[in-house]
């Protein structure tokens, strides 16, 4: 009997250590999987097409702009199929905002233009006449007054004075 206690003990130690190395190595399946799981997801996410960028690359730009001058602004299909990674949508929207911007800047750098004094061919005639009629002035300060005052008044002085 002493010999049946020892023996079914010793089976019981031997499945315990069994049942330990399995839920050891099923832990480390486990991590395998998991590991494996996110390796397939990161390769997945750089691989969607949901993953593009709102934002055009500089890469992208100088594609649609190449494309502009080949097929014009109204084929946007072209434009697409031109860039490769953006849709005819995209390219309807990228080209609108670009137009915009084009001109917003044109009518701020007219206005700057404007405003530092480039002034048109009336202004010119203008300044040369107050010109004229300050050429006694050596002053360079007060002829600038005498320029605003008389003949520009909306003209700043230092402007007149670059001038």
């Amino acid at each position: 009997m002493d010999d049946e206690i020892k023996s079914e003990s010793n089976d019981i130690q031997m499945y315990r250590k069994k049942i330990s190395d399995l839920e050891n190595k099923l832990q480390e399946a486990h991590r395998e999987i998991e590991s494996l799981r996110s390796q397939l997801t990161k390769g997945t996410k750089t691989e969607s097409p949901k993953s593009q960028s709102r934002y055009w690359t500089d890469e992208e730009h100088g594609l649609f702009l190449e494309a502009l001058s080949l097929y014009g602004p109204k084929d946007v299909k072209s434009i697409a199929a031109h860039v490769g990674t953006r849709n005819s949508t995209q390219v309807r929207t990228h080209s609108q905002k670009y137009f915009l911007r084009l001109d917003r800047e044109r009518k701020k750098e007219d206005e700057r233009k404007r405003q530092e004094g480039q002034f048109g061919h009336d202004q010119f005639e203008q300044f040369l006449i107050a010109v004229k009629g300050t050429t006694q002035e050596p002053d360079i300060d007060k002829k600038a007054s005498l320029i605003q005052q008389c003949y520009m008044p909306n003209i700043s002085k230092e402007t007149i004075k670059a001038w």
